[in-house]
């Protein structure tokens, strides 16, 4: 957890556990009073939580540090972990979700702004779970540097302002795409041209890790190459694996581009600029140093009431047998069991018999099998191999996961007939109310879905299927 500094720099602050490195690092700073004793105290503390049998001169092997939340915590704030049901039906119609799949192939740097530190170079954490993250900012300024990198304009970029703000203002207003996922902030800028400030449609969530390593940087001199200073510094550490959450929120009803052929066109570009330029450059900080280098692992593409086909793409829940929008359901006090989506649908419970419900157990079985050999089929190259060991798992397991889809359909059945039992009295006590309550029109309930491709190239090849539209739809 994180530390105040009122708190940290008071003498009778406790110093925590030996074993909390987080306390540690946060706490021991406030003992030094040169140089010198930091020095000391920084070397004091890599020998002690950051090094493997560390040596009298302070070396050893590097050691990664756990920084997870407490009690699994993030599930709590971390977006991605949301599942669709949580998310698409509060959303307009033909908006989308991206989850972005990516491992980190070096370290991370992210700088904090914690104000009383061990080492001046620490990441950025959360101030309550103490989490690492890339916070959802950087994220949305390295998306817009990837596009503006993937789709240049025809004017050189120094001659589009006097300044880099000026330029990414007059790159925007050229490119409908650009200004419709990033928007326009103005603060202030007088480009003689529509200066209104405007919200992107695409709105990103942080980035969350649970671990870091210290990492040491000796700046050498040019003549001899031999350092003095050694600089340490802390890293999200290389090898986790990461999701990003991108919401791509449509202004369905505007008539200002808010049909299902600007959303496609806006999605294609921007995953192709992400997976062109995010591998080849990192992301984070220092970046063309070599940090914060990404291998793209997968992603997940989730739609809200999309008419045109796209390969792959399955209605996953709400009405799934039509496109046309249904009733909303009252909002629920307590939520849903897992998979609740795919047993009940408009308001009605599917399948209560028991026989029924085993054979749409196995026709969801089926289903996700049929995509991973559809996928497989659509793999090239190095896609290949990760396509047919999931398809191959899918196979394996299919006992597995049809008892596991077992449990969940009869926890949906009673978390259902619960509900309905609340509804019902609900519907009696206004049924004796003498006061007239006024009529509302439903809000429209729109059927959601997914896709997902595995694979190195899996960026580029979900933009690909979004930019092959239909010639009715172009």
């Amino acid at each position: 957890m994180a530390r105040s500094f009122d708190f940290l720099a008071a003498d009778d602050s406790p110093a925590g556990s030996s074993n909390d490195w987080r306390v540690q690092a946060a706490h021991s700073r406030r003992g030094a009073d040169s140089p010198a004793q930091l020095t000391s105290l920084r070397t004091d503390f890599l020998r002690r939580h950051a090094l493997e049998n560390a040596n009298n001169r302070g070396q050893g092997r590097g050691r990664i540090l756990p920084a997870s939340a407490p009690l699994d915590l993030l599930k709590l704030v971390d977006g991605a972990r949301r599942p669709p049901e949580a998310v698409l039906p509060c959303l307009p119609r033909y908006s989308a979700r991206l989850l972005l799949k990516f491992k980190l192939r070096t370290p991370l740097l992210t700088r904090d702004d914690e104000p009383f530190h061990l080492f001046d170079n620490s990441v950025r954490k959360d101030h309550l779970l103490g989490a690492p993250y890339l916070a959802a900012a950087s994220v949305k300024g390295l998306a817009a540097d990837a596009y503006q990198r993937a789709f240049p304009s025809r004017e050189p970029w120094q001659s589009l302002g006097a300044n880099n703000h000026e330029r990414a203002h007059a790159f925007r207003l050229a490119d409908p795409a650009a200004l419709r996922l990033f928007g326009l902030a103005d603060d202030g800028a007088d480009t003689g041209r529509d200066n209104q400030s405007r919200i992107g449609r695409l709105h990103c969530s942080p980035v969350w890790f649970e671990r870091i390593e210290y990492l040491v940087m000796n700046p050498g001199e040019p003549e001899q190459a031999i350092g003095t200073q050694p600089i340490q510094f802390e890293a999200i550490a290389r090898g986790q694996t990461a999701t990003l959450e991108l919401v791509y929120v449509n202004p369905y009803g505007t008539g200002r581009d808010d049909d299902e052929r600007s959303v496609r066109t806006d999605l294609a570009r921007l995953l192709a600029a992400l997976g062109h330029w995010w591998p080849a450059l990192g992301i984070g900080a220092k970046r063309l140093a070599g940090y914060g280098a990404i291998e793209i692992t997968g992603v997940e593409l989730q739609t809200l009431g999309w008419e045109q086909p796209l390969p792959g793409l399955t209605v996953i829940g709400a009405n799934a047998d039509s496109g046309a929008p249904t009733t909303a359901a009252p909002a629920e006090v307590e939520p849903e069991p897992p998979n609740y989506a795919l047993f009940v649908q408009a308001g009605a419970l599917l399948d209560a018999d028991a026989e029924a419900a085993r054979k749409r157990i196995n026709r969801l079985v089926q289903d996700e099998i049929d995509r991973a050999e559809a996928a497989l089929k659509a793999a090239t190259g190095n896609d290949k191999a990760p396509a047919r060991k999931k398809l191959e798992s899918l196979k394996k397991n299919q006992d597995a996961r049809r008892a596991e889809l077992k449990k969940h359909h009869a926890r949906a059945v009673e978390y259902f007939e619960a509900h309905a039992a609340t509804q019902t009295d609900t519907d009696d006590t206004e049924s004796v109310s003498s006061v007239a309550q006024p009529a509302f029109e439903p809000a429209p309930v729109y059927p959601w879905a997914s896709l997902q491709l595995d694979g190195a190239g899996a960026w580029l090849v979900l933009a690909n299927r979004l930019a092959d539209l239909p010639e009715e739809s172009r």
